[in-house]
């Protein structure tokens, strides 16, 4: 952990199915889904112990729910990190996310139907799927709900233009406390 002041989750799978929900469970109200993220994410947060602030990085198709995550965390701070579309196409057809393949996580990001996905062309897949996702981020940049952050900018934003977002200091020492953990595959 490089800042005992913050708890970091990257791409919880748990989140993907507390946001899918309503996709696979019939009636679910839109209060009880909020509810299920607050408790889901407290929960998660509350692991590390002590009182940390929680940063979740989401996976990418994530930003189409982007709607549904404001309601849940009104006023929290959040960043649209993007890259070359044409980048991203090439290392999604080489290794796919499971976002990438149709069917696999039910409608697509693309919001397109398992069958209509399956049916298509894998690079028309993508491309759509990736449209989706820069549309929905563009949107939330356009209301201000998203910060865009290219790629590149990072890990030295975290410590400088990034810091009042993510509540770090921006000092010498946090920066690199937090630069020492940046080689590290988020992932793993």
């Amino acid at each position: 952990m490089a800042l005992p002041t913050h708890r970091v989750l990257s791409e919880p799978p748990p989140l993907d199915v507390v946001l899918r929900a309503p996709w696979f469970v019939a009636d679910v109200e839109p209060r009880q889904h909020r509810a299920w993220l607050r408790a889901l994410l407290g929960v998660s947060g509350a692991c590390g112990g002590g009182d940390p602030r929680l940063v979740v990085k989401l996976d990418a198709w994530h930003v189409v729910e982007q709607a549904v995550l404001e309601a849940a965390f009104p006023g929290t701070p959040s960043i649209f990190l993007y890259r070359d579309p044409l980048e991203i196409a090439v290392s999604q057809l080489a290794g796919p996310g499971a976002h990438m393949v149709p069917g696999m996580l039910g409608p697509s990001a693309a919001l397109l139907a398992p069958a209509e996905a399956l049916a298509m062309p894998r690079q028309e897949f993508v491309a759509r799927t990736l449209g989706r996702i820069f549309e929905a981020g563009l949107e939330g940049c356009r209301r201000q709900a998203l910060r865009p952050v290219h790629y590149d900018e990072l890990p030295a934003a975290a410590g400088t233009s990034l810091a009042a977002t993510l509540g770090v200091a921006a000092d010498e020492a946090t920066r690199q406390a937090m630069l020492a953990v940046t080689p590290a595959d988020a992932k793993n």
